[in-house]
């Protein structure tokens, strides 16, 4: 993959810009003496970077100067064509008005011009940001980053002022080394499985300690295991179960909480009244039927004779009276006979009613009595039931420490586990950086061959595993001893040794699908004029290899001979010339923005 050109909508505010294979200069002039004294011109040469990388799908972000500055870019389209390994040439269309709607062309002949061509001749069109990216990234294909897209591809191709202060760790990956170390050990020939499995054992790790921290904080004071919690939750259960047959055992059977002594008291006296009432009528009921037995036996023919044998005499007279006393008698004893039976059927009468309404008063009594009893009993119930609640609420309590106790376990035991998985891994990773495969070698060799014959120097890239498992990257300059020195440390030194790191890493995977150019912003500054002679003739060298290279430069950057005369790029080599007198000196001709 290398850059074609780079063209807009509209070329008399945004000149077309193509690039060549080899060294590509944008050359910043400074014509106005004041302006030498400023660090930064707002020519536009750290934006070319930018916009390129905008064109190649870069996230939209308010704080990016396309968007901080609609007002002033609103109207512009970008097209990018980029030369690919497998399928052609592209273009890729990209507005600041719609930056998520992308169109794509491909096509077989370069440096065209498809700013008027309409969507039907694209070969896809409004196509939705995030599917861009995958369709972009199957055109250009950069097999060598695979399982990573393009956009990680260009990390290292893309590097502006903010991404001089690490070697590795770019400005967009600050913070954020599990995202970037585990794709730089992939570029640096390792296995960068393990290095990610680290990372993610790590946040397990981080998510099991953090639990583990807040079960502790729940279990201050807390000296029981889970079994003797659980043994104490068996006894709580056994007293909640006691408690509940306790107060299952109230009938509360009249809900009429009316009910009063009174009402008990008048129930008494009613039964009392109807007890006497059977017991006078069961008295009379027992001489009735006394009467009802008793029969008047009286024989004349017995008085006769006995009036004989007394030598009494018995006239006829007093015989005919005898008789009809007798036939009085009879005839009384029936009619009276009659009066106790019709009697004694009403008493039998009344005493069955009262049977009846002496049951029916039982049981309004027993009911009575009852309810009494529970408003009597309704304060023990009420504290028998709060005993009950604290009981459940000492069960659950309990409950939720046994559990948490249980978790605390799990997770104790998963933390060691975790811990042992990361000591595997980081012998797995140790072992894989002491096997120094050959891409590693060759990266190594060329950025420390780079910073040989620029400034004379040994430098080595370097590979460790720190305390946490996790690989650490180092690039230093060595003393004549083979011993670190402080030199990389200084801003200078340590862009230099980026560039080299970027240059070396593209020349590795020149026979590989990967990007084969490589942005360098203010490439020259702060270098004397001699290391500056030996580093232009390293990027020509690297051009020659087939590595495509873009590098700002500011005029009073580049070097001067002993004799006073300034370096001059070849014409060739500079595509694009700014400079400070007006608009037309700049990326964009308009008015700063």
């Amino acid at each position: 993959m290398r850059l074609s050109s780079l063209y807009s909508n509209d070329n008399k505010r945004f000149e077309p810009i193509q690039f060549r294979p080899g060294l590509n200069v944008v050359l910043a002039q400074i014509r106005d003496p004041e302006n030498r004294k400023k660090d930064t011109h707002n020519l536009g040469k750290t934006t070319l970077s930018r916009l390129i990388d905008f064109c190649l799908l870069k996230k939209k972000s308010n704080d990016f100067f396309l968007f901080r500055h609609k007002e002033s870019f609103k109207g512009f389209v970008f097209f990018l064509e980029v030369h690919t390994a497998h399928h052609g040439l592209i273009t890729v269309r990209r507005s600041v008005a719609e930056p998520t709607r992308i169109a794509i062309m491909r096509h077989s002949s370069p440096n065209q011009d498809f700013a008027q061509t309409r969507d039907e001749e694209w070969s896809h069109v409004d196509v939705p940001f995030e599917r861009a990216k995958q369709l972009l990234d199957g055109l250009l294909e950069l097999r060598a980053v695979s399982p990573w897209t393009f956009r990680n591809a260009l990390s290292y191709s893309l590097r502006v002022q903010k991404d001089y202060q690490d070697v590795f760790q770019l400005d967009k990956f600050r913070g954020q080394h599990e995202t970037w170390k585990p794709y730089l050990a992939h570029l640096l020939g390792f296995d960068s499985k393990p290095v990610q499995q680290n990372y993610e054992l790590d946040k397990r790790l981080e998510a099991n300690q953090l639990r583990e921290r807040q079960l502790r904080s729940d279990l201050i004071g807390l000296a029981e295991t889970p079994d003797k919690i659980e043994g104490v939750l068996l006894i709580k259960g056994q007293e909640v179960a006691q408690l509940e047959n306790q107060i299952s055992g109230y009938n509360f059977m009249i809900a009429d909480q009316s009910i009063n002594k009174e009402l008990v008291d008048d129930i008494e006296a009613q039964i009392a009244q109807l007890n006497e009432r059977r017991y006078y009528l069961s008295v009379n009921q027992r001489k009735i039927e006394v009467s009802l037995q008793e029969k008047v036996n009286f024989d004349l023919d017995k008085i006769q004779k006995l009036f004989e044998e007394s030598k009494v005499y018995f006239s006829n007279q007093l015989k005919k009276d005898y008789g009809d006393l007798l036939r009085f008698n009879k005839e009384i004893s029936e009619e009276r006979e009659s009066y106790l039976k019709e009697e004694l059927g009403e008493i039998s009468g009344e005493l069955a009613n009262i049977e009846v309404e002496l049951g029916v008063l039982d049981r309004k009594r027993a009911n009575a009595l009852s309810a009494l009893k529970e408003k009597e009993t309704f304060s023990k119930y009420k504290k028998l039931n709060s005993r009950l609640v604290e009981f459940k609420a000492d069960i659950e309590d309990l409950t939720r420490k046994r559990n948490a106790s249980l978790e605390l376990q799990s997770k104790q035991k998963q933390i060691r586990e975790l811990k042992i998985e990361k000591e595997r891994i980081r012998a797995e990773i140790e072992s894989n950086i002491q096997a120094h495969n050959d891409r590693y070698r060759a990266i190594r060799l060329f950025f420390s061959e780079i910073i040989k014959r620029t400034i004379d120097r040994n430098a080595v890239i370097s590979t460790r595993v720190n305390n946490e498992g996790n690989l650490e990257f180092s690039a230093e300059i060595l003393n004549d001893q083979g011993g670190e020195t402080s030199q990389g440390s200084g801003h200078t030194y340590r862009k230099l040794l980026c560039i080299a790191f970027d240059m070396a890493l593209c020349r590795a995977y020149l026979e590989d699908d990967y990007p084969h150019f490589v942005y360098h912003d203010g490439i020259l500054e702060s270098l004397d004029d001699r290391k500056k002679e030996n580093l232009i003739e390293e990027l020509r060298q690297y051009s020659s290899y087939g590595v495509q290279q873009i590098v700002s430069v500011i005029d009073s950057d580049l070097p001067v001979s002993p004799q006073g005369a300034r370096f001059q790029f070849q014409p060739n080599e500079v595509v694009r010339t700014l400079h400070d007198e007006g608009e037309s000196g700049r990326l964009f001709r308009m008015p700063i923005w």
